[in-house]
């Protein structure tokens, strides 16, 4: 056997069936010898092709979808034992667990029938598989199954996790695993509820008021932030879930397993369990917004769990229902969220998601409700009293504070509304301030576009005069070679060093050049 995994050929000519190595390879010994490479941790002393070679090339011809190789591991139950039960082991070998989970999915997918009659004979894998999430393959496996149920012969894995009670199972383990598999968990409910589909039993659990009040509760342990930050994004998934299925198009078959339909001007006791449970901790919600107890430092920096919050704030708002409008008036969290623009100055991340859920918000409620809303932040006043702020920066030669283009988006958002009604027009101008304040936006706005239009023609220009890209200098926006990209990842969210520092993947939610240029 070692001879054949040393060739390179052998692999490719698996896949070709061809015919004496087909033969040689279906004997039993030798697919136990395969399975042996993938599962068994080589000794300590074993040569280094033992290690890493033949385990990837066993887990090549084992994933080669040849039938008859395929039908020896499964007429051995031995064998498939040897395989799924490799998780139960306390310490894995994350490059092996990586080609064990390969084989499970190959052989879920091209055996479904019979896997999943095993599974089911074998429930117990869901607990071992479930206690390694630190193996990103873990969680892509559990996706993958999740996303057959109901394709082949009418399996419903879904219906079978459900029973094995694996969202309880999932969620519970943000109060049995350290904190540093938080992301690890987390990661693993993101991919299976994205997989799910809507109306299938999983799917069910995860929005059932069983399973957001678990998640809840272990989130508002004060000692356990780690699980609020990211039970907060799970919680952001699933609602972002109930918006897609709100606009679903159900099959009639399919109509007597899918949730009805929530009216979305109904009351609150028929929407979403997840979402009557979310809203009644509003309360505790304004008061985290208001003085987070950040596992880095109280009450000194913004924090991923402000941010998380705001963020799934947003996804509630976007549901439009009016039952959640009518609490959300009635509370003081947009007061409180618009006060954190100032409390962190210099965070645009801050800045830029405060943003989004007050405008989102003033956008679905009616005009009198948007005027009462606005009365309670002090919006108007507040957004008016930025030219002051300008003004003085101007005089002083100093930048303005990092917030005000932010508010300006706001201002600008507010404007369009009264321009669709007379009333809130009549409102916005009853403030003496308001023309020059909206007079300036617009100014600025025209200003950024005939600005990023007159840019925008300059790259064409100058790609239409390139001639040879492979020969060109390296490129100016390289952080190379752009002190101005040179930029450190921001870890912590801290107001003190978010105008200089910030991860890459959120500098679109930061100040533009543009804007940089044009309120300087």
């Amino acid at each position: 056997m070692s001879d054949f995994l040393d060739e390179d050929e052998t692999v490719v000519e698996t896949k070709n069936l061809k015919k004496d190595l087909i033969t040689f390879l279906v004997k039993k010994e030798n697919i136990e010898q395969l399975v042996t490479y993938v599962v068994d941790d080589p000794p300590q002393d074993a040569p280094t092709k033992v290690k890493f070679r033949y385990p990837v090339v066993a887990c090549e011809i084992l994933c080669s979808e040849v039938n008859d190789i395929e039908m020896v591991l499964m007429k051995d139950t031995t064998m498939l034992n040897r395989i799924f039960d490799f998780f139960k082991k306390k310490k894995i070998n994350l490059l092996l667990a990586n080609l064990v989970l390969k084989i499970a999915k190959t052989l879920t997918i091209t055996k479904t029938e019979l896997i999943f009659k095993y599974l089911q004979d074998r429930p117990s894998f869901i607990d071992s598989f479930l206690t390694h999430l630190e193996s990103a393959a873990v969680p892509e496996y559990f996706s993958g199954i999740v996303s057959i149920s109901g394709e082949k012969g009418g399996i419903d894995t879904q219906k079978f996790l459900s029973q094995q009670n694996f969202a309880e199972k999932i969620i519970g383990k943000f109060e049995t695993e350290q904190q540093d598999l938080y992301p690890d968990i987390a990661a693993a409910v993101l991919d299976v509820v994205g997989a799910a589909s809507w109306g299938g039993r999983l799917m069910n659990d995860f929005v059932s008021e069983r399973i957001a009040k678990m998640l809840l509760r272990i989130m508002m342990v004060a000692k356990n932030w780690k699980a609020f930050k990211y039970g907060m994004k799970i919680l952001n998934r699933v609602l972002r879930a109930v918006a897609v299925a709100q606009d679903l198009e159900v099959d009639e078959d399919k109509a007597s397993s899918c949730p009805p339909k929530p009216d979305p001007a109904g009351p609150m006791s028929q929407l979403p369990p997840v979402v009557q449970v979310f809203v009644s901790h509003l309360p505790k919600f304004s008061e985290i917004l208001k003085n987070s107890n950040s596992s880095i430092k109280k009450n000194t920096n913004f924090g991923f769990e402000r941010l998380y919050l705001l963020e799934t704030l947003e996804t509630l708002i976007s549901l439009n229902y009016v039952a959640v409008q009518k609490v959300l008036l009635e509370s003081d969290i947009f007061k409180i969220a618009f006060d954190l623009v100032y409390q962190f100055p210099q965070n645009n991340i801050c800045h830029k998601a405060v943003e989004g859920v007050i405008t989102k918000f003033l956008d679905q409620l009616q005009p009198e409700d948007i005027t009462r809303s606005c009365d309670k932040m002090n919006l108007i006043k507040r957004l008016t009293d930025s030219e002051r702020l300008i003004t003085e920066a101007l005089q002083k030669k100093e930048r303005h504070p990092p917030y005000i283009p932010y508010l300006h988006r706001i201002g600008f958002a507010v404007y369009l509304l009264g321009g669709k009604s007379p009333f809130i027009k009549s409102y916005l101008e009853s403030d003496p301030k308001w023309g020059a304040f909206i007079e300036r936006v617009i100014s600025e706005r025209k200003k950024n576009e005939a600005l990023s239009s007159k840019m925008k023609a300059t790259a064409q220009d100058d790609l239409a005069f390139t001639t040879d890209p492979e020969n060109d200098q390296e490129d100016s926006d390289d952080e190379e070679n752009n002190p101005d990209l040179l930029l450190d990842e921001d870890k912590d969210l801290d107001s003190a060093n978010d105008a200089e520092d910030y991860e890459i993947d959120q500098s679109e939610i930061l100040l533009t050049k543009q804007e940089v240029e044009a309120f300087a």
